[in-house]
């Protein structure tokens, strides 16, 4: 989670230590697999005048840098002259555009942009409504009934005559009653 380990006799010795001394020395570590996988890593790394650079996928050269010059990095975009409140990608993509390098630059930026309080505050949510929803409280304001009386159905044994149809359009429930058919007297 930190980009820097601790070395001995307490002090703090930077991510890019084991390249710089591959490039600076030629000394490997003793551990083969590390060694490998650092001898893979120095290929992007060229060492001019002393200073550590990475070469980028577009061919440009980004300094390397330690924690500290990192975060300060971060905070000086954020709140230096730019005095930009954008996203950890625009952030990102920022810091790299002005020349530093750091493993965890994204996460640093992503971290600064969660603590700043007017990010958080003036913050475009995605995929959320302009103004709050509000809930209905009354369900039954969906119910809809239809009442049909049927006229007229064919004689059978029985003598129906008419027949009351309810629907209910919500739960689409249907009811129907038959009614005898009765003489006008």
């Amino acid at each position: 989670m930190c980009s820097t380990m601790e070395g001995e006799g307490g002090f703090s010795e930077a991510w890019y230590s084991s390249i710089l001394d591959l490039l600076r020395t030629g000394t490997f570590p003793e551990d083969p697999p590390v060694a490998n996988k650092i001898q893979r890593q120095s290929l992007r790394y060229p060492l001019l005048d002393g200073v550590l650079y990475r070469r980028s996928f577009q061919g440009s050269l980004l300094k390397c840098v330690t924690q500290e010059e990192g975060l300060m990095a971060v905070k000086e975009v954020r709140e230096g002259m730019w005095r930009s409140h954008i996203n950890g990608k625009a952030l990102t993509q920022k810091i790299l555009r002005l020349g530093d390098f750091r493993p965890l630059v994204a996460k640093d930026a992503r971290d600064h942009v969660w603590r700043c309080d007017s990010c958080q505050r003036d913050a475009i949510i995605p995929h959320q409504p302009l103004q709050e929803m509000v809930s209905m409280l009354c369900p039954i304001a969906v119910y809809q009934w239809g009442v049909d009386i049927v006229v007229d159905l064919p004689r059978m044994s029985g003598s129906k005559k008419y027949a009351i149809v309810v629907v209910d359009y919500f739960t689409k429930w249907v009811a129907a009653k038959p009614i005898p058919w009765q003489d006008q007297e």
